[in-house]
Formats: C-alpha cells, sequence, structure tokens
C-alpha cells in the first residue's frame, strides 16, 4: 500500500511539472506568434508605402 501512495505521489509531481512546462511553451509560442505576426505587418506595411 504505501508503495502505491508514493508512486501516486511522483506522478502527481511529474504531472504538475508537465503542465508546468506546457504553460511555458503557450506562453512562449504565444510571444513568438505575436511576435511575428507584428513584424508581418510591419513588413505588410512598408511594402504598401513603398509601392505607392
Amino acid at each position: 500500500m504505501p508503495c502505491f501512495n508514493g508512486t501516486k505521489g511522483e506522478t502527481r509531481i511529474k504531472r504538475h511539472d508537465e503542465m508546468i512546462y506546457n504553460v511555458g511553451l503557450m506562453y512562449w509560442d504565444n510571444r513568438i506568434n505575436q511576435m511575428t505576426l507584428r513584424v508581418n505587418m510591419i513588413f505588410f506595411c512598408l511594402l504598401f508605402l513603398y509601392r505607392e
């Protein structure tokens, strides 16, 4: 019985770490996506102004 409890605790800690890792990945993905969107918008604006 105690062994089962120990493994359960370990898996919970592992799951918590994975959750933090996934949240971090999502956060950085959003940051990178926003940056690329901004760069693309600036690029298209410059292209549009250059064409005019």
